[in-house]
């Protein structure tokens, strides 16, 4: 339905029943789309009670959802809920939209179902009904789910703080970097998962719909901020760092459009893009690798998985080459998680490769890079408790004469 317009009443007439055709997988993900859809169904309880139904979308993205319940009396039971309003005002305290219906003993009913959204957004037609008693036990696997994911996420939090707090070897800047893009993950998928309208701000819905597009460009934002200060872009790759600042900029402008609630389908295809733009981070990292910096190949490997599912979920959604269900969306989300720590690692592999170097400095003669008088009394100490009663050791000493003239002819 491309005007939104269409009621129950259309529907119903010859002219729009004949166009509903059996929904298959194919069918499920519709790409960037703003239409409404109808779906009908219907729906036998054989149970010996009345069984109280749960409708609800597959992901919480979905606006709108108007139902309509055909009664034995003939009449059509309408329930409508929407993400426009607070969260209390839902069938059911669940993180994503829903509806509920009663049905009688050994009844079938029909079903009627309209999906909107207010804007463009990507469009998934998935649907799961479930008694109100079966959906407990769901929920129950499901809190626990994200009760450890969000506590790794955590955990990672604070495995970061613990590194700067007790080995300040990078600047304030990189740490808050770092922090502020683990942060920003966690709120961007707690709104991507519906948690956050439940959980954080139930009562404030617009900010549950301005939230998520935000999200995604500060994600985004201190994505860029924090590679740029550990690949070092602005000495290794100029050209490059020039642009990402660009993007920085944009992505700030088109945040603020969001705030202002103006601009919705340029801040919407901005977000997407600066998810994208993400996913070239492992080769400007293979760049950076090739110039000698030998500590990022735990940075390449920690954007992979996030580069890869990214870029098939994208893709695959906006152009309807898969279902797009929530199994991709999981795989997103735990690219994410394995990132984050791999991150971390990569983080404390820059360390340990500073310190080598730091280490390596002192035991180096700036001018020649040669072994110092410290590297030599080293060695003579290694050779001595590691020495072999059959092998010799021989010091040789050289002098050359009147080099004093080369030196101030030439320089030190």
């Amino acid at each position: 339905d491309d005007s939104k317009q269409l009621t129950l009443k259309d529907i119903l007439s010859d002219k729009q029943q004949i166009r509903f055709t059996p929904l298959e997988h194919s069918d499920v993900n519709q790409g960037i789309d703003n239409a409404a859809y109808w779906i009908k169904f219907s729906i036998y309880n054989p149970r010996a009670n009345g069984v109280t139904w749960v409708l609800y979308p597959e992901l919480s993205t979905q606006d709108n959802m108007e139902i309509w319940v055909k009664a034995p009396n003939g009449k059509w039971l309408y329930n409508k809920q929407t993400d426009h309003a607070d969260f209390n005002k839902r069938s059911i305290s669940y993180r994503l939209l829903n509806a509920t219906f009663k049905i009688k003993s050994q009844e079938t009913t029909t079903v009627y179902v309209k999906l909107s959204s207010e804007s463009k957004d990507f469009a998934n037609l998935n649907l799961y009904v479930s008694g109100q008693s079966n959906l407990r036990e769901i929920l129950a696997k499901e809190y626990m789910f994200y009760g450890m994911y969000y506590g790794l996420f955590l955990a990672s939090i604070l495995l970061i703080m613990s590194i700067w707090l007790y080995a300040e070897t990078y600047s304030y800047k990189y740490y808050f970097y770092f922090l502020s893009y683990l942060t920003c993950n966690i709120f961007m998928w707690l709104s991507v998962n519906g948690l956050s309208f439940q959980l954080l701000w139930p009562s404030n819905p617009t900010l549950h719909n301005q939230s998520l597009h935000i999200l995604y460009l500060l994600v985004t934002i201190f994505g860029f901020l924090f590679s740029r200060e550990l690949l070092n872009t602005k000495k290794k790759l100029p050209k490059i760092d020039r642009v990402l600042r660009l993007l920085i900029v944009i992505f700030i402008i088109a945040i603020a459009l969001r705030v202002t609630n103006f601009a919705h389908d340029f801040v919407f295809y901005t977000a997407a893009f600066g998810l994208l733009s993400l996913a070239t981070l492992p080769l400007l990292a293979w760049l950076c690798y090739k110039k000698g910096a030998i500590y990022l190949v735990f940075y390449i490997i920690a954007w992979l998985p996030y580069s890869i599912s990214t870029l098939l979920h994208f893709f695959s959604n906006a152009f309807s080459l898969t279902r797009g269900d929530y199994s991709s969306l999981l795989v997103s989300q735990f690219s994410v998680l394995f990132e984050c720590f791999m991150l971390i690692i990569a983080t404390l592999s820059k360390m340990q490769y500073r310190s080598k170097k730091l280490i390596k400095l002192t035991l180096q003669d700036p001018l020649t890079s040669l072994g110092n008088r410290r590297q030599l009394e080293e060695h003579a100490i290694a050779l001595k408790n590691h020495r072999q009663d059959n092998r010799q050791y021989w010091l040789l000493l050289i002098d050359l004469d009147h080099f004093k003239k080369i030196n101030d002819t030439y320089g030190h």
